[in-house]
């Protein structure tokens, strides 16, 4: 899925949300659909981490790392 990036308008994210694996791209938005927004965040704990928020079936997801959480759920547990 395409992910547009959180802070500039030319950078666009290709996300794999099975693997928790991306590239980025740098195009103009206004010619690309994305589905969501995405950064990557440098962490303390674990370097650089790709976090993003974006719709899967119907369904609002945010994903940090290999985690994620539907953000429909009523306790937010990731999965």
């Amino acid at each position: 899925m395409r992910l547009g990036n959180w802070g500039t308008v030319w950078l666009d994210f290709e996300f794999d949300p099975r693997t928790s694996g991306y590239s980025y791209r740098i195009a103009p938005r206004r010619k690309r659909i994305v589905c969501g927004f995405g950064a990557v965040e440098r962490t303390v704990e674990h370097g650089s981490v790709f976090f993003c928020l974006y719709r899967s079936n119907e369904r609002l997801v945010f994903q940090a790392g290999e985690r994620r959480w539907w953000l429909d759920a009523v306790d937010l547990r990731p999965t």
